[in-house]
């Protein structure tokens, strides 16, 4: 067994995603010292953002106002599994039956389009908490403009509306702080604002950055949470974020590849001198990339080391020739606290988004606290 294996006390491949608890919570305070006068739905949606939905809600529950999920099924999950912190369905309604398990489970229901207005004003439902999504640029979900005053005048007319109705729109731009898009958003939302009473909400992680004017009363961050900088071209620490998942596997075989052989599918790549490689159980079918070029940064017993040939589904080639002391079971670190996942996502063109979202069930997940 390797030291990896017996650290976590796993069977089969040791691929772990390791996940911090204090790391999670620190990044909570670090939101907080950013945008001290706001609540925060913290966004769980996308099963956690790759952390886990479940585990990632109860540990934030008690730290954050709310939680937000794309729909009534993740809100529904979270519910059964005991989590009972107030739930935003950021998404609203897909049918209008929907509304009587958010007045049952008490759910805040974003509403952003017709249809689910027309719905909340015909279904046979208990009282809602709602907010009113207007399209101030994103060109994604929300009323337009124009249909913003009339819709946020017939919910608050509606019987079935509890409490006061939240305006919330959303950056287009947001993590590039000079679009000129940014500016047209902050105008028409700030217009909307002096005609609408309730609550508002604006920001993303990159938004109560880069914006602080704009926060409001309540700020939405998602990959600030889990300790990945919003802003392209920087790294987590510049704003003193803490990684949340590392991602990890180990070295299980070693390869002397002679000049001129090649290594991995394809023969994509060819060695020019004699090389030492170590392969790594990671692959595509973890979620890692299987396109992610030649060079791309693995972390191998504390040593900097690269990507070589293509990924396969279960295993990836690292070069590991100026590096005797690795060996059958070194840990290897594919992201995480000693390689930034950002890092990763501009040597391999994805998105931080996509490589946590990515990580595949098989991989097996724990948490330093045990829970």
């Amino acid at each position: 067994m390797t030291s990896l294996s017996l650290e976590h006390k796993i069977l089969g491949r040791p691929m772990v995603a390791s996940l911090s608890t204090d790391n999670l919570a620190h990044n909570v305070r670090v939101i907080r010292r950013w945008a001290p006068n706001s609540s925060i739905i913290a966004m769980v949606k996308s099963n956690g953002y790759g952390h886990g939905i479940r585990s990632v809600s109860k540990r934030l529950q008690g730290l954050v106002e709310c939680l937000g999920v794309a729909s009534i099924n993740e809100a529904l999950a979270l519910r059964e599994s005991g989590v009972d912190a107030k739930i935003v369905l950021m998404e609203g309604v897909f049918s209008p039956h929907e509304y009587a398990y958010a007045a049952m489970h008490g759910f805040v229901v974003v509403l952003h389009n017709q249809l689910q207005l027309r719905w909340l004003q015909e279904v046979d439902c208990g009282q809602v908490q709602v907010w009113l999504k207007v399209d101030t640029g994103m060109a994604r979900l929300g009323f337009s403009m124009c249909e913003a005053q009339q819709a946020y005048t017939e919910l608050l007319q509606s019987p079935k509306v509890s409490g006061k109705v939240g305006l919330m729109s959303h950056f287009a731009c947001a993590a590039d702080k000079n679009h000129p898009l940014n500016v047209l958003q902050m105008q028409r939302f700030s217009q909307l604002r002096t005609k609408m009473s309730g609550p508002s909400s604006f920001c993303n992680s990159a938004g109560l950055l880069h914006f602080p004017d704009m926060q409001g009363d309540v700020v939405r961050p998602g990959l600030a949470l889990y300790g990945v900088s919003p802003v392209h071209g920087k790294y987590a620490n510049e704003f003193d974020l803490k990684a949340v998942m590392t991602l990890r596997s180990a070295v299980i075989a070693i390869r002397d590849v002679r000049q001129g052989e090649s290594i991995g599918y394809n023969a994509t790549f060819v060695c020019q001198k004699p090389m030492r490689i170590a392969v790594v159980a990671c692959g595509y079918g973890d979620g890692y990339p299987q396109m992610a070029p030649a060079g791309t940064p693995v972390i191998i017993n504390k040593h900097r080391c690269r990507l070589v040939g293509r990924v396969s589904m279960d295993m990836m080639s690292v070069d590991i020739t100026d590096h005797p002391d690795i060996n059958l079971g070194s840990e290897a670190t594919l992201w995480g606290e000693e390689l930034p996942v950002e890092e990763v996502a501009q040597s391999t063109a994805r998105s931080p988004y996509e490589l946590l979202t990515g990580v595949q069930h098989r991989v097996q997940f724990t948490w330093e606290d045990g829970v």
